[in-house]
């Protein structure tokens, strides 16, 4: 009832101050309007009032034991441990065999591998950067200008500096198919490598 007679108040006050507004520029009598607007002003004040005298002193409202609600339990709810994350599974394979594969069929090859993330086994045959500065490695496969060739990005350098031709090594890296003799891998990743050298 209290925010009611508020409310009207509130919106009498409004109207009147419109009203007045009004009245004047078209210089009419104003004389209801200041008793409508002062009706208005004591509404609005009455309807405060009338909120805030729920309320004890000290600003705490008066509750009654009808009102009084039973505390809120919180139910925690303890999520079982979870497995540490493992390293994704890719297709493993070594140099020679992926070489051989696209050699026999690139078409087929290309299917089964190109757009793949592989881990791919073999010989480190050579360790440079190409014309555009980009790190490589290419792997033997048993042929004189064929290999997989492995690029890597900066961020591998140290890695990829800490190896030497002739070391075996197992590294991650998307296949992009056959570029003229070679097998190309692109963002390459050192997995591990092994010291034994070929004799």
């Amino acid at each position: 009832m209290d925010t009611l007679i508020f409310i009207a108040g509130f919106l009498g006050f409004i109207i009147s101050i419109v009203m007045l507004i009004v009245n004047m520029i078209k210089k009419k009598p104003k004389k209801k309007l200041v008793i409508l607007l002062l009706a208005s002003v004591i509404m609005v004040a009455v309807g405060a009032n009338m909120s805030t005298d729920d309320k004890e002193p000290g600003g705490a409202s008066t509750v009654s034991q009808d009102q009084v609600k039973e505390p809120v339990k919180e139910v925690v709810e303890i999520e079982p441990e979870t497995e540490p994350e493992t390293e994704p599974e890719y297709t493993k394979i070594s140099a020679m065999d992926l070489y051989q594969e696209y050699k026999d069929n690139e078409v087929k090859a290309d299917n089964k591998y190109k757009k793949e993330t592989l881990e791919i086994t073999g010989t480190i045959n050579n360790i440079g950067k190409d014309i555009v500065n980009s790190i490589y490695i290419t792997l033997n496969v048993g042929e004189y200008l064929s290999s997989v060739q492995c690029y890597f990005k900066d961020s591998e350098s140290e890695s990829v500096a800490n190896l030497t031709k002739g070391q075996e090594v197992t590294i991650i890296g998307r296949c992009d198919g056959m570029t003229l003799t070679s097998v190309t891998i692109k963002n390459s990743k050192i997995k591990e490598w092994y010291r034994h050298l070929l004799m």
